[in-house]
């Protein structure tokens, strides 16, 4: 929802820096409630969704959610650059994908380890897409 609306006001040149905000904190908060039920309640999880077959996956589950989280995260910054048309950030997501392929490549002896892999991969894309975005001048936002 948020592309089309910032996309709209980025075309008006209005600024979008209070729907960018709450956009993310959004996405945050609900990600990481998410993930807290997953580290609270994960054997309850995945009986309600997979069946009792998969319980071995429980202890997994808290941290692939942080994974999500971060996923979910950089997902919307990229949305928002793409909505501010703010298309030179590209070459982010492709180190952050090059990096996930390589750890992967070199560090895929369990599932924890893959996770952790997808985990630094999201974390590097976060902090790279904030830091650019803290950087651009307020007043283009």
């Amino acid at each position: 929802m948020i592309f089309p609306v910032l996309s709209e006001r980025t075309a008006k040149r209005e600024r979008g820096t209070k729907l960018i905000s709450i956009a993310l904190l959004a996405v945050a908060v609900v990600s990481t409630a998410i993930t807290l039920c997953y580290v609270v309640f994960p054997q309850f999880i995945i009986r309600m969704f997979f069946g009792s077959s998969y319980i071995q996956g429980a202890p997994l589950l808290g941290l692939f959610g942080v994974f999500l989280t971060l996923y979910s995260v950089g997902n919307m910054l990229a949305m928002i650059f793409m909505a501010l048309g703010r298309l030179k950030i590209w070459f982010i997501p492709i180190v952050c994908a090059f990096v996930q392929i390589v750890g992967i490549t070199l560090y895929h002896d369990s599932v924890a380890s893959v996770i952790w892999v997808n985990i630094v991969s999201c974390l590097v894309l976060v902090v790279s897409l904030l830091g650019y975005y803290m950087k651009q001048p307020y007043e283009k936002v």
